[in-house]
């Protein structure tokens, strides 16, 4: 099979960028140094708030508390009750899937077509009163 020549370039480019994305992730710098000095929070998207996480005891619209302590590389929504990943300098990571509530819906309208890290689009058109996540890719209840 040929490709033209700009295609072999764009495949060479990929597959670069595969093998750098691949050390990014595994922390190999190369230089045989556990860790290679990369620091990057690949993991999941939304994960649960942890148990023994400091939380507000003050119950929020959505029936969480309205601050939580999470795991470095993540920030408490209210509106979800779960820790979400801040997404400054992830290279990849895995969505989760989110329930709907009356706090967490799915977009009433038309979204971008980029595609962020996390497998959603970076804007989406939500319901009054509700504004988009592109880190759960829902349409999360704005609480005051």
């Amino acid at each position: 099979m040929k490709f033209p020549p700009l295609r072999l370039f764009a495949i060479a480019i990929y597959v670069g960028l595969s093998a750098y994305a691949c050390s990014q992730l595994s922390g190999d710098a190369g230089d045989g140094a556990p860790g290679g000095g990369y620091a990057t929070a690949e993991g999941l998207c939304v994960i649960d708030v942890p148990e023994d996480a400091v939380c507000t005891k003050d119950i929020n619209a959505c029936g969480f508390g309205n601050v939580c302590r999470c795991p470095d590389g993540y920030g408490y929504n209210a509106a979800l009750g779960k820790c979400v990943m801040d997404l400054a300098g992830v290279i990849s990571a895995s969505s989760a899937q989110l329930d709907e509530t009356s706090c967490a819906k799915k977009p009433a309208g038309i979204c971008t077509r980029d595609i962020n890290m996390c497998g959603q689009p970076s804007t989406c058109t939500c319901e009054d009163g509700f504004q988009w996540n592109d880190v759960a890719g829902m349409c999360v209840k704005v609480l005051d």
